[in-house]
């Protein structure tokens, strides 16, 4: 007989596998191709500040960020 307890351990697991296999593909993502992600983060950026601001935006540079 399943118990409450067994379903909620299992869906926990099944979570937690979930957000290893997504976190940890974004990690491994980001160490093959380092320049790709951070082209994405510029570009998901630009439309954000485009979105609020109402106007085009010429883009960052392609300087790298310093911080």
């Amino acid at each position: 007989m399943t118990t409450l307890r067994d379903v909620l351990r299992k869906a926990l697991l099944t979570i937690s596998l979930l957000g290893v296999l997504l976190f940890g593909g974004g990690l491994l993502v980001s160490f093959a191709a380092p320049l790709a992600v951070e082209q994405a983060a510029r570009e998901v950026i630009c439309i954000e500040v485009e979105r609020r601001v109402g106007r085009k935006f010429d883009g960052l540079s392609n300087a790298a960020w310093r911080g």
